[in-house]
């Protein structure tokens, strides 16, 4: 039960009425307590209207009532956390999504340039000294299908490369790679190699031109990237 303490006509006050269950042996303390008064009529400045004798009461001033309802009513209090929305929110959202289109889109090219699918085979780039290699391998021992693919892709790539045909990349990453175009003028300097692995195959790239090897590490530090092979981005010896 609440009531109002009004002075001139205007409340002041709002009393809220807190009570609670006690064994009729214990002690109550009152923190104010009145006569019954009819709600109907106002009596003097200062008295307390339209509340009977309780067990306690709290007295909150009108002013920080206010305050607190407003504060409740606040969208601080109000606002709900959605992941989704946070997620969007992300200065970095839009970035994040076009690189997963762009690398969805660039395996389904990888996939058809190839000739057999990206997750059921393993590729590699390697870095050396003089050069470097691209290798493949089939994940399962008894995919004889996707090894004999990944054979045939690659030796038919060790030919283009050195044609200096690089159709094969440039499609399925939908740009030039870095390092094409002066490999594609030094085909001369450079060497492509097939060899034969257990589950697929490897393409040797060598040159003795110090301007032909730093354009194959070019290309195939970004064939790491863009492929997301973890393969080390340094030039080993061997």
């Amino acid at each position: 039960m609440t009531g109002m303490l009004l002075s001139s006509g205007i409340p002041r006050w709002l009393i809220v009425r807190v009570s609670w269950i006690s064994p009729p042996s214990t002690s109550v303390w009152l923190f104010k307590s009145t006569t019954d008064v009819s709600a109907s009529r106002l009596r003097k400045d200062g008295e307390f209207v339209g509340a009977t004798q309780g067990l306690g009461y709290l007295i909150m001033n009108s002013i920080a009532l206010g305050l607190a309802l407003l504060l409740l009513g606040s969208p601080i209090f109000a606002q709900e956390t959605k992941p989704a929305d946070s997620v969007k929110d992300c200065p970095m959202h839009a970035q994040h999504m076009a690189q997963q289109s762009h690398h969805a889109t660039m395996e389904s090219h990888g996939d058809q340039a190839m000739g057999f699918p990206h997750n059921q085979t393993t590729h590699h780039f390697r870095l050396i000294s003089n050069g470097g290699a691209i290798e493949v391998s089939a994940h399962d021992p008894n995919d004889k299908a996707n090894t004999e693919a990944i054979r045939s892709h690659l030796s038919h790539i060790a030919r283009m490369f050195g044609e200096g045909d690089f159709s094969a990349p440039m499609f399925t990453h939908d740009t030039v790679p870095p390092g094409v175009t002066t490999m594609k003028l030094m085909k001369s300097a450079i060497h492509y190699t097939y060899e034969e692995l257990p589950l697929g195959g490897r393409v040797r790239i060598q040159s003795a031109d110090l301007i032909a090897v730093a354009s194959i590490h070019d290309f195939l530090r970004f064939q790491i990237t863009e492929h997301q092979t973890g393969d080390s981005v340094e030039v080993a010896e061997k």
